[in-house]
């Protein structure tokens, strides 16, 4: 079976497919199942001629560094938030603290 180039273009491969071939497909349906367990593709013998791709998004030195500075600033922005939690947590349990103490120096007459 002869593979179409674009068909793996999903998949963002920094690689441009000029030609493929196939040698089976195997699909496991479970149809009394459908819904609750996966479909199975089994594909044997997959032969790819590819060349380095250019133009392929998410490729590029840019967009890869792009990449790294949002996961960056996520990292940041959770570590700022968990601070930001432990801080609160900490200014309770001290509040806590003072509250018990002065509760056991409390006489009852």
């Amino acid at each position: 079976m002869q593979l179409k180039p674009e068909a793996l273009n999903a998949l963002k491969l920094p690689v441009k497919v000029k030609a493929g071939f196939l040698g089976s497909v195997k699909l496991k349906v479970p149809w009394s199942r459908l819904g609750q367990e996966p479909v199975v593709v089994y594909l044997d013998r997959i032969f790819l001629l590819a060349e380095p791709a250019t133009d392929v998004e998410g490729c590029s030195e840019d967009s890869i560094q792009e990449k790294k500075r949002k996961l960056i600033l996520e990292m940041e922005t959770k570590l700022v938030e968990r601070a930001r939690r432990l801080h609160t947590e900490m200014v309770w349990l001290v509040l806590l603290i003072k509250v018990d103490s002065v509760c056991s120096e409390i006489v009852l007459n």
